[in-house]
């Protein structure tokens, strides 16, 4: 049965709740009850967690029912963040991870940006805060923007595979375009067109929602102001020991190849995957083969990796990505990886690791 919308609330906020670290909870849930607009609702999903998460969510429901809570068996983020939307009574939408936080004035500076551009997604910038002592805005833009015509949505769209919709390189700070959090939502959109993230996929999931939310939107703006805080911890699911991180990130690409045909995207729309397909080749080549959990022998590693690289779609985007793109260093380990060398690449980053050496730093 459908939920009755009501007309009072403006911003429904979805907090999927799962293992966070008490301190951490607390944190996020003060910085939205104590949220300078009053009209909203905080829809907090208990997605089966087996410490106080949940008991916490109910005391803050008990002495004031703005929020929400949903205690229910484990079936991930996706599908809590899934329930979210189904529950929402909020006119607009926005998500926010357990142990983050928020700006006391998120809630308001972006629904009044929103409402005065009549806009369909509000994105705004964030902060990485790295165990509390180092802060890093994230700004893909230093000015507020909008976007509201075709050429904007395919630019969009390939922020949201990571790359600089003008100079087609790697665009980190445009992260806010390819993550859950950081965007203000109609409600309206989401439910009319059916919007939810994708069970099938345990990788780039909120790409993939994100490439569908802007093809069903028509209206875009960013405003310059930095409101949340995104938590960098060790700790945190990136860096977990995944050994099938390469076999998640082909299932990505072949969601997003559909989705691509499905809506007849352009030459530099494939280029763009291809160029995520290779920056993700480097994003998980700690959870899939430098973890310590991995007790293959440097020789399984590497024959594993190469096997890897020398198949589709990574062969696909090695070939794809130009050298003259690079720096020095990414050039030359683009470089092994482009003659076949993958396997030298990667025994130099573990003698790296071996030998306690910032491979950051050196290769």
């Amino acid at each position: 049965m459908a939920v009755q919308r009501s007309e009072e609330i403006l911003i429904s906020i979805v907090v999927p709740v799962y293992k966070i670290e008490e301190t951490y909870l607390y944190e996020c849930l003060n910085s939205l009850k104590n949220q300078t607009l009053k009209e909203i609702e905080i829809i907090l999903i208990d997605d089966g967690s087996p410490d106080n998460c949940g008991k916490i969510c109910d005391n803050y429901a008990q002495v004031d029912n703005r929020f929400k809570v949903i205690h229910k068996s484990n079936q991930g983020v996706s599908a809590a963040r899934n329930d979210g939307i189904s529950l929402a009574c909020g006119k607009w939408l926005t998500f926010v991870d357990a142990d983050d936080w928020v700006e006391l004035n998120m809630c308001k500076s972006i629904y009044e940006k929103a409402i005065q551009l009549d806009v369909d997604v509000q994105y705004f910038g964030g902060y990485h805060n790295f165990n509390d002592l180092i802060t890093i805005e994230t700004r893909p833009f230093h000015q507020d923007m909008e976007f509201k015509n075709e050429n904007d949505r395919e630019d969009l769209q390939l922020m949201v595979l990571g790359r600089d919709y003008k100079l087609f390189t790697s665009c980190k700070n445009g992260s806010i375009f390819c993550n859950t959090v950081c965007k203000l939502i109609k409600t309206s959109i989401l439910i009319e067109n059916n919007l939810r993230f994708d069970l099938d996929l345990t990788h780039g999931e909120d790409g993939s929602f994100n490439l569908h939310l802007i093809e069903n939107c028509n209206h875009f703006a960013y405003l310059d102001q930095c409101f949340y805080h995104y938590r960098m911890r060790s700790e945190s699911a990136n860096h977990l020991y995944r050994y099938d991180a390469m076999e998640r990130v082909v299932d990505f690409v072949n969601v997003v190849e559909a989705f691509k045909c499905e809506y007849s995207k352009s030459e530099i729309f494939e280029e763009g995957l291809m160029c995520r397909c290779y920056d993700l080749i480097f994003e998980n080549i700690y959870p899939c083969y430098l973890h310590a959990e991995n007790k293959n022998s440097i020789l399984n590693k590497l024959i594993l990796f190469q096997r890897t690289m020398s198949r589709d779609p990574f062969k696909e985007a090695i070939n794809t990505v130009k050298l003259r793109n690079f720096p020095i260093k990414l050039r030359i380990k683009t470089f092994l990886l482009k003659i076949n060398a993958g396997w030298l690449m990667l025994l130099i980053i573990i003698v790296l690791q071996k030998n306690n050496i910032n491979r950051k730093r050196l290769f």
